[in-house]
């Protein structure tokens, strides 16, 4: 599952976690399914429990909408990408 898109100047693609669940790498940062309404799907960052990050994004449709909240580290070498 590896999908690559541009959305203005946000570079994503989705990729599947080691348990088989869809992520969302965006501009290098991960995220994992928060919830979903209707055709919306909020993301919240990889980093929430573990490192307290609140960053947020909302993919609706093929538009990726950023939260209002900046995370609260850099970006993981170990990001997924396969």
């Amino acid at each position: 599952m590896l999908r690559i898109e541009q959305s203005g100047r946000n570079s994503y693609f989705y990729v599947l976690s080691s348990r088989g669940k869809p992520q969302l790498v965006c501009n290098g940062y991960s995220y994992h399914i928060d919830h979903q309404l209707g055709d919306k799907t909020f993301w919240r960052c990889l980093q929430y429990y573990r490192g307290g990050c609140r960053a947020r994004c909302i993919v609706h449709g093929c538009k990726i909408i950023p939260g209002s909240v900046q995370h609260n580290h850099g970006i993981f070498a170990d990001t997924p990408v396969s």
